[in-house]
């Protein structure tokens, strides 16, 4: 399967009654609901996912202070880089990777490509190369609701100056005592509270975690769109003089 083509209807069925999805023979993809999200710790699994789904520009310090230049780093070379951070076990709350105990990084030779595989009868057995993690990414990222964002600095300049921002950002963090504060949390309770939404504060952790990103972003559209036509209604809003229709297709 092609990543940029996955079916986004057998995606949101998959997700909805919690149907594994199968990259390959090795890579197996779950669907973890709220409930065991909660278990597993909220904050502990959106570290994990969002490093998983990102790339280098979530790093640019640390490349750009090891002589990198994130920019000209791949998705698969990223993770050639930090794969070592990730606990194979907690990694299964949402992905599988069969053999990966017996996997370790080397050549392809018909590529010389680096992949992980392990080699069984004088042949190498590939579990996991560039192609398949560009899918396993990709379909991770559309379960959680999460896109690249293609910015290219324009110039040297332009890529120092993002480094120090990132750099005086993460100082901020680590000099901040803010305790942690839920995501997961206030969508729950105005999900809930809204009458389009079917579950209720028993039933909604069993729900798949992309099946609630699908209807906070469903349910945002509806709200708009009836804040919208209120103001059509009452005079204050002329829709022939909007440049952006889009929001008047909640469905969409």
């Amino acid at each position: 399967m092609i990543a940029d083509s996955f079916d986004d209807l057998q995606i949101f069925r998959n997700s909805i009654i919690g149907i594994d999805h199968k990259i390959s023979e090795n890579i197996t993809i779950k669907h973890p609901t709220l409930g065991e999200i909660c278990d597993f710790g909220e904050q502990k699994y959106y570290s994990m996912i969002t490093s998983l789904c990102g790339d280098s520009s979530q790093n640019k310090v640390f490349l750009w202070d090891n002589g990198i230049d994130w920019t000209s780093v791949s998705e698969w070379d990223y993770f050639l880089i930090t794969h070592n951070q990730y606990n194979i076990k907690d990694v299964g709350i949402v992905l599988k990777i069969g053999n990966w105990e017996k996997a370790t990084l080397v050549k392809n030779a018909q590529n010389n490509e680096m992949v992980f595989g392990y080699i069984e009868d004088d042949k190498l057995n590939v579990v996991l190369d560039r192609m398949l993690w560009h899918e396993t990414r990709t379909y991770l990222q559309k379960i959680h609701g999460f896109k690249d964002y293609d910015y290219a600095p324009a110039n040297e300049y332009s890529k120092r100056k993002l480094v120090e921002k990132d750099r005086k950002r993460l100082k901020r963090l680590q000099e901040s005592n803010e305790e942690h504060e839920s995501m997961l949390k206030p969508l729950i309770t105005a999900l809930v509270n809204n009458q389009g939404f079917k579950y209720d504060y028993k039933t909604v952790w069993n729900i798949p975690v992309s099946a609630l990103t699908e209807s906070v972003e469903k349910i945002q559209k509806f709200v708009g769109y009836l804040q919208i036509m209120q103001g059509v209604y009452a005079g204050t809003v002329d829709i022939d003089k909007m440049k952006d229709k889009s929001c008047l297709n909640w469905l969409g």
